[in-house]
């Protein structure tokens, strides 16, 4: 039962974090304005020698220390120095929206990140070309210091219910950590019983045999 109990807290913990971080990774921008998007490395900062954006299956943003092509849909707007990896977008139009995925590299390690940008038309309507479902985007690097990031054309009516989900998961957790503490100090008394018990069945049994013992020497 305490394992069971165990596994929830580490499904609800998991779902927590990664609920949040799904949020962090969903971009707005108007059709026409310019927006940036960040991918930094999750580990400490250590110096980049390549970074690579792609949307879709097009590598729209290709940028090393020695190679900087101009030519290019997205602009380097990181520091290879610090391990940032922003790519900057301008004029971003409708057919853009999607989902965006870079992959920085530093020496033998590399993280990776996966964002999805929405672009609301210019006349206040958005009609989404792509399949996206929240679901898919799952982040596995760090997207922190980023602008746009649910800008104020992003769904601002969702943030009480996720405060409010949010709630209701550290309830729910403590809930179940309450009820691990209570079955293994149940199960420890249990188990101090029943030594006890042992114990006292074992003295019972000695006291017996030397009472039998005694009688025989008597008789004899």
């Amino acid at each position: 039962m305490a394992n069971v109990q165990l596994g929830l807290v580490f499904v609800l913990i998991a779902y927590a974090v990664a609920g949040t971080s799904k949020q962090s990774n969903v971009f707005y921008v108007k059709e026409g304005e310019d927006v940036r998007l960040p991918c930094n490395l999750s580990e400490n900062p250590v110096e980049l020698f390549k970074v690579k954006w792609r949307f879709n299956d097009s590598i729209v943003l290709y940028h090393t220390a020695k190679t900087r092509d101009t030519n290019q849909r997205g602009k380097f707007a990181g520091n290879l120095n610090k391990g940032i990896g922003t790519m900057l977008l301008q004029a971003v139009q409708p057919s853009e929206e999607g989902n965006y995925v870079a992959t920085l590299h530093a020496g033998e390690f590399s993280d990776t990140c996966k964002l999805f940008l929405h672009v609301n038309k210019a006349d206040g309507m958005h009609q989404s070309n792509s399949t996206y479902s929240p679901s898919e985007s799952i982040p596995s690097g760090n997207t922190g210091n980023g602008t746009n990031a649910h800008g104020s054309d992003g769904p601002d009516f969702l943030e009480p219910w996720n405060i409010f989900l949010g709630g209701l998961c550290l309830l729910l957790l403590v809930l179940l950590l309450l009820t691990v503490l209570l079955v293994v100090y149940h199960r420890k008394k249990e188990s101090t019983k029943r030594m006890k018990e042992d114990k006292d069945k074992v003295m019972y049994m000695n006291t017996a045999s030397s009472k039998y013992k005694d009688q025989c020497i008597y008789f004899n």
